[in-house]
């Protein structure tokens, strides 16, 4: 395990180097220094090495000689070829852990901003990528003067856990302030929990703040227990690279972390990159933190709350007791049932009926059979219940939408699995949510007449 820091000689080199000795001390790892050169190959020969060649590895020993005293270990590599691709190479056969670069590159003027070789060696590596502007925070920092105040751009994603995971590596070798951000779309959070009608797109609205708020602490509370940590959750329109940039610079962060994806040329071209805009755009350091090389490790997950919805049917309430029997001791069952509603689409409306307050008849009624169908015994399995009647036009997207805002880890429905051209003609609610939910579906079929 290593450290590389790749340099070009300049100012910017000179912070990420600095940076790089005092990691590599504290974490008692080497230290490589690289300085790529576009030259020929025969340049390298070692009867008659190229000037350039021999210029740039003297001086590159006399930084590492300057860097030596704070305790790192430090080596040379002076290597031919695109710096992007001489740092990825290099750290594959040296199984770095951390590839640290300066904000600049010596290359034209007109693409000398935070971005440059940095931007390519992050996209192309298996590596986390620190891009170091300035070295004064992390300074501070390892001396134990102050937090490390970070911004880490968060998404559904597992890359975001991923960037999570190694934020926790820094929390060992030094206090750090995590603000975990989210910047949505509000129009795509409105669809997804059910919040129909006209609102507003730039305020921050109470029930969508409410479900992220859930959604991330249950993700990240657990892997940020040894750090500060606060919530920025907002809407937001335009590029999220550039949203988060701004937010960072508001938040006086040091360091802003984002995960990666290794994406090929055309679709990077379509869909852009949020790492890539963050390093193009921030005033901060950034750390890009891509994938591992190996596939993640598949754990077993407790189903700690279940949503199961029924139309009071027998197919519909043959999932009840099945969402009983999965769910783990001390977990949730959330019953559900969906009323027809004819809403106006544009007053502002909620799929979830206020839980306070007298309720319609057919609310009143709804809520009555559902509790009817709570199971006397759990099968030994202790559960709480929690009873909902939405109102929506349609079943199968509002069950989407409330597993969404309830957040469960499981949905539950009963089926007759039916096929062909019964199902095209009769329609099915579990056809319907097993195509439109991102999370796991549970199918109950209903006993043979």
């Amino acid at each position: 395990m290593a450290i590389l820091c790749g340099t070009d000689f300049s100012e910017s080199s000179a912070e990420a180097m600095d940076v790089a000795a005092r990691l590599a001390a504290r974490m008692n790892v080497p230290l490589h220094l690289v300085h790529a050169l576009d030259v020929p190959v025969e340049a390298r020969s070692e009867q008659q090495p190229d000037p350039i060649v021999r210029f740039a590895q003297e001086h590159l020993e006399q930084r590492a000689e300057r860097l030596r005293p704070s305790g790192a270990s430090v080596q040379c590599h002076v290597e031919v070829g695109a710096p992007d691709e001489v740092l990825r190479e290099l750290g594959e056969e040296l199984s770095a852990k951390l590839i640290v670069v300066g904000a600049l590159g010596r290359r034209k003027p007109d693409t000398w901003q935070l971005g440059s070789h940095a931007d390519r060696t992050a996209e192309r590596t298996n590596v986390p990528v620190l891009v170091v502007r300035h070295a004064a925070p992390f300074q501070r920092w390892l001396s134990g003067a102050r937090p490390l105040r970070i911004v880490l751009g968060v998404d559904a994603s597992l890359s975001s856990e991923t960037a999570g995971r190694w934020i926790t590596e820094l929390v060992a070798y030094g206090p750090c302030e995590v603000v975990l951000t989210h910047l949505y779309w509000a129009a795509d959070e409105f669809q997804r929990l059910g919040l129909g009608g006209v609102r507003s797109w730039v305020d921050r609205d109470r029930e969508v703040t409410r479900t992220l708020e859930q959604e991330y602490s249950e993700r990240f509370a657990a892997l940020f227990s040894a750090a500060k940590v606060s919530y920025r959750l907002e809407p937001h329109f335009g590029r999220i690279g550039d949203g988060l940039a701004a937010l960072a610079f508001k938040e006086q962060a040091d360091l802003v972390v984002v995960g990666c994806h290794h994406r090929g040329a055309l679709a990077r071209a379509w869909e852009g990159s949020v790492s890539r805009h963050v390093l193009r755009c921030a005033g901060t350091s950034v750390a890009c933190v891509p994938p591992p090389a190996d596939a993640p490790e598949l754990r077993a997950r407790p189903i700690r709350s279940v949503l199961v919805a029924t139309d009071f049917s027998r197919v519909g309430n043959t999932a009840v007791p099945l969402a009983y029997s999965v769910v783990t001791y001390g977990g949730a069952v959330h019953l559900v049932h969906v009323l027809e509603s004819a809403h106006d689409p544009i007053e502002p409306y909620d799929i979830f009926t206020p839980e306070t307050g007298a309720d319609t008849p057919a609310r009143a009624d709804a809520r009555k059979q559902l509790l009817e169908l709570v199971p006397r015994d759990f099968g030994g399995v202790a559960a709480s219940t929690r009873v909902h009647v939405l109102e929506a036009r349609d079943a199968r997207k509002a069950i989407c939408q409330a597993a969404e805002r309830l957040g469960v880890d499981l949905i539950c429905l009963g089926t007759h699995g039916r096929s062909g051209l019964a199902r095209v003609v009769l329609g099915s609610v579990a056809t319907g949510v097993l195509e439109q939910s991102a999370r796991p579906v549970l199918l109950a079929r209903a006993p043979r007449e």
